[in-house]
């Protein structure tokens, strides 16, 4: 398709009383989208400054040889504010709002025209929050199943024992507090007593107790030395006295105590005693040389009476057990409420001595308590 150009010229002469005229040449192209009107908002301040100085010879209008010199300013500014926002995808790290609170922030955020804005879910840590995670039970997977060493603390002993439970990662156990008041029991080494002390130390992990030892002359059980078996009557080779009484010992003195004679022969010892225990009355044997002792046989007055002259409740009803310790006198025992023979008082355990006797004896109902035979028997 062709395009028609119509050229058209003007020649504007304009002259203002001076020798210069401008003339001005606009070229109109019909159909020349250069015409149309440009929607960009574009500023053109184009300043054409053409200084002609020659004189033009053209002979038509093809030809231009003229020297113009053309200066063109172009100052367009094309100033375009459609600038998009930022992406905002880089979100905060996770932070700990408490020991169990998580804040944990969305992935996408908001541009405010200023910054980015991120919305976040508060977490509830089952466990704990630590540097902006949510961490695990410490105690997932442990075992709590070796107890510590018992140990000593103030001198109380700490028995730790299993299982223990665990907390943060850390195993924590039960115990038993116990004073070191109570002793082993009394035990036996060979034939040598041990005898522990009632209070005792705690040292390192354990309480210790002192303890005695005894050597028996026999046996020994549980800590106890026995006693040993009954043997001969070694009250024949003793000497009787008596605190007071009959000075007659043909018929009614000491050398009745062990003549052999039981009441049948109705031939007794008797001394001044109450019918009550005290006094200090006593019966009394005495060795040239020490005996051990098992124990011994009393034949007193029955309640009934024997049917010997003189002797109704006149029996012997109670009396210390005494045995000689060097100088000192011992009681082994307290005998109370006989209304018979005393068969048979037995040492507590054996005693090696050259003297024993029946103390603070008192009779049944009658004052001047009575011995038929008074028996004393060794170890066997």
């Amino acid at each position: 398709m062709t395009k028609t150009v119509a050229h058209v010229f003007f020649a504007i002469f304009l002259c203002c009383g001076v020798l210069f005229c401008s003339c001005a040449k606009v070229d109109l192209v019909e159909g020349d989208p250069s015409s149309d009107s440009d929607s960009d908002s574009d500023s053109d301040s184009d300043s054409d400054s053409d200084s002609d100085s020659d004189s033009d010879s053209d002979t038509d209008g093809d030809t231009d040889t003229d020297g113009d010199a053309d200066t063109d300013t172009d100052s367009d500014t094309d100033t375009d504010s459609d600038t998009d926002p930022p992406a905002c995808d880089s979100p905060p790290d996770d932070v700990c709002i408490s020991t169990t609170e998580l804040a944990q922030y969305d992935d996408g955020g908001t541009w405010n025209g200023t910054e980015c804005e991120y919305d976040f879910s508060t977490i509830i840590c089952p466990y704990e929050c630590d540097t902006g995670v949510c961490v695990d039970d410490p105690c997932l997977g442990i075992v709590c199943n070796s107890p510590p060493p018992d140990e000593c603390i103030s001198n109380v002993l700490w028995s730790y024992y299993s299982p223990g439970t665990c907390s943060g990662g850390i195993c924590s156990y039960p115990h038993t507090e116990a004073a070191c008041d109570s002793p082993p029991a009394d035990t036996c080494v060979s034939t040598t007593a041990w005898n522990y002390s009632a209070s005792g130390t705690c040292v390192v992990d354990q309480c210790e107790y002192s303890h005695t030892e005894t050597v028996c002359p026999y046996t020994c059980s549980l800590g106890v030395c026995q006693g040993c078996s009954m043997g001969a009557n070694v009250a024949l080779s003793a000497t009787g006295t008596i605190s007071s009484g009959s000075t007659d010992q043909v018929t009614y003195g000491p050398g009745r105590l062990n003549d052999g004679g039981l009441q049948s022969g109705c031939g007794f010892c008797w001394i001044y005693t109450g019918t009550s225990y005290g006094g200090g009355a006593y019966f009394r044997y005495t060795w040239s040389s020490p005996q051990t002792l098992w124990g011994m046989w009393v034949d007193t007055e029955p309640s009934s009476g024997s049917g010997c002259a003189y002797t109704s409740g006149r029996g012997l009803e109670g009396g210390d057990v005494q045995w000689l310790s060097g100088s000192t006198w011992v009681t082994d025992g307290t005998v109370t409420g006989m209304s018979n023979d005393w068969a048979y008082y037995q040492f507590t355990s054996p005693v090696t001595t050259t003297s024993i006797r029946i103390y603070n004896a008192y009779s049944m109902s009658v004052a001047n308590g009575l011995i038929f035979e008074w028996r004393v028997y060794n170890c066997s």
